[in-house]
């Protein structure tokens, strides 16, 4: 079974390989808050990847890494620094379903 690590919404899940379909993202968070503000960022040396037609974010941890829960580049004290060995990672975020309203993505 796969290794996995949580941090709130967030789910690193491990993987053998990440698909060759990517692209590289600019900055290493890998969710956003909208209306908050707060953001979980991996940080290290790490490489991170989209799949916009998807909607996943794989990242590639060269080394052991750690994904913080911030705002304003403050922690928020939300979430405990979460570590994060090296290796390779699927990025999966809680949605949230109701029979009333549309599927959204649950962002703090």
């Amino acid at each position: 079974m796969n290794k996995m690590y949580r941090q709130g919404d967030v789910l690193f899940i491990e993987v053998d390989e990440i698909p060759y379909r990517r692209l590289n993202k600019k900055d290493n968070i890998v969710a956003l808050g909208e209306e908050t503000g707060h953001y979980h960022e991996v940080v290290g040396n790490v490489e991170t990847y989209s799949d916009i037609l998807n909607g996943v974010q794989w990242v590639v941890a060269n080394e052991p890494v750690t994904l913080e829960h911030k705002k304003e580049n403050k922690f928020t004290g939300d979430h405990a620094t979460l570590p994060i060995p090296a290796g390779k990672y699927k990025v999966v975020i809680q949605r949230e379903e109701s029979p009333v309203k549309p599927m959204y993505r649950d962002w703090d």
